[in-house]
């Protein structure tokens, strides 16, 4: 028996697809769904093209088509960390029903426990519910190197704030500290409520110090600073 590969099909296929997700990350999303309905018309079994078009659709306010997409992209394929995630999104935030948008972030990250982008939106998504014992939940299973990532600090940080659990400086102190080594230079943090903002960070090298400062409103957790650093 010959087992036949189409790899110039398999090939065109990749490009349209490729082509497919610029076009909806540029939010030219009838374009993008023409391309993606002919490669599901061909390949109906692919999971990815129903997981972004259910993506098109969810952002276009149809909730319902959006679910029927992400149903048959893990239909295909049960581990599709993405997938799983945005029903769990759906669930939570346009369904209010936080219990199954959990289970669903439960088997994101069972599969791919180190994805930090998807740890962040469902902890996004879950804070947005004011979930926060749920949040911390998430974040304070995950891997240490995990743990060290700036946002991963400013949820665990902001958590702990809102749940007022005792844990929120020594988190702060441990952001700091994970950010200082990353940038081989401390950082020092200065209660100021004076400033415009909430917080803000001095360089060093603009005042010819050793040390970063950290300006900030009293009262303020900062850590969420660091979240573009």
């Amino acid at each position: 028996m010959t087992i036949e590969i189409d790899v110039p099909r398999i090939t065109a296929e990749e490009a349209t697809f490729r082509k497919a997700v610029a076009l909806s990350d540029n939010r030219k999303f009838e374009e993008a769904k023409k391309l993606l309905n002919g490669l599901l018309a061909s390949n109906p079994m692919n999971s990815e093209y129903h997981r972004i078009y259910g993506q098109i659709l969810s952002i276009k306010g149809n909730q319902d088509e959006a679910v029927n997409q992400l149903i048959d992209a893990l239909r295909w394929d049960p581990k599709n960390t993405w997938a799983l995630v945005m029903m769990g999104n759906i669930f939570g935030r346009y369904r209010n029903d936080i219990d199954i948008a959990v289970k669903y972030y439960e088997q994101a990250l069972k599969g791919n426990p180190g994805n930090i982008i998807a740890s962040n939106n469902i902890g996004a998504t879950l804070m947005e519910q004011r979930r926060f014992g749920d949040v911390r939940k998430f974040f304070e299973a995950i891997t240490p190197e995990h743990k060290a990532h700036p946002n991963t600090c400013f949820v665990l940080s902001l958590t702990g704030k809102i749940q007022a659990d005792g844990k929120a400086a020594s988190v702060v102190a441990n952001c700091l500290d994970a950010l200082s080594e990353k940038i081989r230079k401390p950082i020092a943090l200065v209660p100021d409520n004076n400033i415009p903002t909430p917080a803000k960070l001095e360089f060093a090298e603009n005042y010819a110090v050793k040390v970063h400062f950290i300006p900030h409103e009293q009262g303020h957790v900062v850590p969420y600073l660091f979240v573009n650093s």
